[in-house]
């Protein structure tokens, strides 16, 4: 019953993004384009890189490690299920667990970094009066 509910909900949810691209006249090939510029431009901001200050290193390593991670999550937590019944067990269920930890380390470490562009001052308050 899960893995059918499971795919159900997923192809409704790419068909509502399919109808969301199609009512704003985005056609799928120029939508694969775009989402295949995001994938070059994640990865070449992973390796071209020169140097690591704190603000290049949210932007150019944290930020790309996050969407790794949870792709990988994604991947990992939803195709065994879906796909072929089974719960995550063994080695799976470790990589799982491992990228999970990555996971929140990244994001913790992008809340540390991210959070000096987020600084009120006073520009804010002025937008408060």
């Amino acid at each position: 019953m899960f893995r059918f509910l499971a795919l159900i909900i997923i192809l409704l949810t790419f068909g509502w993004i399919a109808v969301a691209l199609k009512s704003r006249s985005v056609s799928l090939a120029a939508a694969g384009e775009r989402l295949k510029g995001a994938g070059t431009n994640i990865v070449g901001s992973i390796t071209g890189y020169k140097s690591l200050s704190t603000k290049d290193f949210g932007q150019k390593l944290i930020l790309p490690l996050i969407v790794i991670c949870v792709l990988v999550l994604g991947l990992t937590g939803l195709v065994p299920p879906v796909l072929f019944g089974v719960h995550l067990s063994g080695y799976l269920l470790m990589f799982h667990l491992v990228i999970g930890a990555l996971f929140i380390m990244a994001m913790a470490i992008g809340a540390v970094i991210w959070a000096e562009q987020n600084v009120f001052n006073a520009q804010d308050w002025a937008e408060l009066k």
